[in-house]
């Protein structure tokens, strides 16, 4: 027991560890599009009052976990790979969504955290299916198209962001209230 409370001093290791435990996630069979992706933005914004870790800490994670999915797919193991075109634009989501997190860090009541899940999960969409349409259709009359075949996909997105977003924050809360110097991060 010593050990953990000797851990839980040091507050950013602790996070980052749940971060990258979550981020493992998008490694193991799942629906498509219910991943931990927004919710670790979100979560890396509003617990990081240092800025840089905020923006950082998330997309590292995101890389890393890419990289994984990449090596999997290079090695027969996954049918998808963890790099594609529209990477940019799934990167470039992430740090307006961790932006919306930095929004949170006064207001966690779960209302707010509701409220900016389903926020986080439309400008997934709209900017992700942007990129779709930008890199593999680029014509004006097929743009409302690729947004219209995207819905089912949004579906998928917007539950694994709530459901990611009640985990994250959840045990965060918990944990928090436990260990009160965990509450936030410098």
């Amino acid at each position: 027991m010593n050990k953990i409370n000797t851990f839980l001093q040091k507050p950013s290791a602790f996070w980052i560890i749940l971060l990258a435990v979550v981020a493992l996630t998008r490694l193991v069979p799942h629906i498509p599009n219910v991943s931990p992706v927004a919710a670790m933005a979100l979560f890396g914004g509003c617990y990081f009052t240092n800025r840089r870790w905020a923006f950082a800490l998330p997309i590292a994670i995101l890389f890393v976990s890419d990289l994984l999915l990449h090596v999997g797919y290079l090695l027969g193991w996954r049918a998808f790979t963890g790099f594609y075109d529209i990477l940019p634009y799934v990167y470039g989501s992430m740090l307006f969504i961790t932006a919306i997190g930095i929004l949170l860090q006064k207001y966690r009541h779960p209302a707010y955290l509701i409220g900016a899940s389903i926020t986080s999960s439309v400008l997934f969409f709209l900017i992700t299916n942007f990129g779709v349409w930008w890199n593999w259709m680029r014509d004006t009359s097929t743009l409302a198209q690729c947004y219209v075949q995207a819905i089912p996909f949004f579906r998928n997105t917007l539950l694994g962001d709530l459901l990611y977003v009640g985990v994250l924050f959840g045990v965060a809360a918990w944990v928090s209230k436990k260990y009160p110097s965990l509450a936030t991060l410098k």
